[in-house]
């Protein structure tokens, strides 16, 4: 974090590897943010022509941005003096928004560690807490067995479909989950409130009398999904994996 690059270092520095991400400490002023807005919006075409240089591609940019770090981003060229000045300007926004947002430290800890949503984590936490309501059954309830399968990216993405609703006037302004995780983090989010996945929390999934109903409660982590009278198991999968997507855009979450 606190390397200073230099044109003798930049050549056979073996941290150079991490490219643009020392860059990111050195920030101090909105001057050096106007820097970095400037640097990721303008078009290679634009940057070469205004810095004089022959970016090709990203890879070439952040070994500009690194080579050039030091350059305008030290406080008065002091690495450590700026890396003081820095945490204590960060820290004191970070308080300052967690306070206004009233999130304890123990909300904190789960957001950095908790935030990373992949297909093992829906396996070990998400999979068993919904099963978990329908152990004393002999067989899983064909509609929760879907739902399982949808979860844990068995069924094929829907992206047809949603190229077919991104058409539809009315869902211009949403923005539509391009992967299965985006999707799964989109469904907490309607689900819960939150696309972190908690260890200590439980999620519910009921089985509504009604046929196509879907709808959540997030103060209590509950799901409740239709009976999709009439369906296989493959028809419901394909069908309940189109109606989560049309719920999950229309709860307001992926306004832009």
């Amino acid at each position: 974090m606190l390397i200073k690059y230099n044109n003798s270092t930049f050549k056979k520095d073996k941290y150079k590897i991490l490219q643009h991400e020392y860059y990111f400490y050195y920030i101090l002023d909105k001057k050096n943010l106007k820097t970095f807005e400037y640097l990721y919006t303008s078009s290679f075409e634009k940057l070469n022509k205004e810095l004089m240089e022959d970016f090709k591609n990203e890879k070439d940019l952040y070994e500009y941005m690194i080579k050039t770090a030091h350059e305008g981003c030290y406080f008065n060229d002091d690495i450590i003096n700026s890396f003081i000045k820095g945490f204590h300007s960060i820290s004191r926004n970070l308080y300052n928004h967690f306070t206004e947002n009233k999130i304890s430290v123990i909300e904190l800890d789960n957001m950095l560690f908790l935030t990373e949503l992949t297909i093992d984590k829906i396996r070990e936490i998400l999979i068993p807490k919904i099963l978990n309501k329908y152990k004393d059954e002999e067989q899983l309830p064909i509609q929760i067995e879907a739902f399982k399968e949808i979860l844990l990216n068995n069924v094929e993405f829907p992206q047809n479909f949603i190229d077919s609703e991104k058409e539809k006037k009315e869902n211009e302004n949403k923005i539509y989950p391009i992967n299965h995780i985006e999707f799964v983090e989109l469904l907490l989010k309607f689900w819960t409130g939150s696309s972190i996945l908690y260890k200590e929390d439980k999620y519910i999934v009921f089985i509504s009398d009604e046929d196509y109903k879907l709808n959540s409660s997030t103060c209590f982590n509950h799901l409740t999904l239709g009976t999709f009278e009439k369906l296989n198991i493959e028809e419901i999968k394909l069908r309940l994996y189109e109606l989560l997507i049309i719920e999950i855009t229309k709860s307001g979450f992926t306004d832009r």
